[in-house]
């Protein structure tokens, strides 16, 4: 973790995914056990920074993970993350990736 945010209190998660890919099986078994945490958080109002070295295709594809599972629609999802940031999910594989989810369901 960098050492600038050492100061604050919050959990730090790795879950690495390849540039312009959707998450693999590596991703998708440390996501399991983190899913369910993350949108707890978001559920108590906390905020939650999710992150990529542009902050678009793989950011944006778990941002719309997260909406996913807290009962949102895939193409709703999808759309709302385009709208707060143009360019977001870049990839055919990204969105098919979401499109495979069925809303409010803990996929892990």
């Amino acid at each position: 973790m960098p050492q600038r945010f050492e100061v604050a209190p919050f959990d730090w998660y790795h879950c690495p995914i390849i540039d312009l890919g959707a998450p693999g099986a590596h991703f998708e078994a440390q996501f399991a056990h983190i899913e369910p945490e993350l949108l707890a958080q978001l559920d108590r109002g906390e905020k939650i920074l999710l992150h990529c070295a542009a902050g678009l295709g793989r950011a944006g594809t778990i941002a719309g993970r997260l909406l996913i599972g807290a009962g949102k629609l895939p193409e709703d999802a999808i759309g709302d993350i385009r709208r707060a940031r143009p360019g977001a999910i870049e990839s055919k594989s990204q969105e098919d990736y979401l499109l495979s989810f069925t809303p409010g369901k803990f996929q892990g």
